[in-house]
């Protein structure tokens, strides 16, 4: 099977770490990246290839992640994203659908990073 690579944008470096972690434990010799926020992301996104799966967190300082699934949108349409979020109301779910994104609620469990690696192309 062909390396993949996964993009993690979250502002919590523990979530960063546990997502990783898990991703590496089952995928060795995938690449996963790291950003903290929007603005990493954005500048990011100019000096890389687009990747196999983008996983962001909704509630982040600055521009928020629905914002930011909308941007990479622009430049990479058909990436797959998912939110991987606490924030479980009804309007989150119901904007990752209309960005056709997927939704995993958090805590970060083995169960959810799997999840979030169905969404992969």
């Amino acid at each position: 099977m062909t390396s993949k690579t996964v993009l993690i944008v979250d502002d919590s470096r523990l979530s960063r770490m546990i997502i990783k972690a898990m991703i590496l434990e089952k995928h060795a010799d995938w690449e996963v990246m790291e950003t903290t926020n929007a603005e990493q992301t954005i500048s990011l996104m100019n000096t890389i290839a687009k990747p196999n799966l983008i996983t962001l967190d909704v509630n982040m300082p600055g521009m928020d992640g629905l914002t930011l699934a909308a941007l990479i949108r622009e430049t990479w349409a058909s990436v797959p994203i998912v939110i991987m979020t606490a924030n479980v109301q009804e309007s989150v779910s119901r904007k990752c659908t209309e960005l056709k994104v997927g939704f995993v609620e958090k805590p970060i469990t083995a169960d959810a990073v799997a999840k979030a690696l169905t969404y992969m192309e």
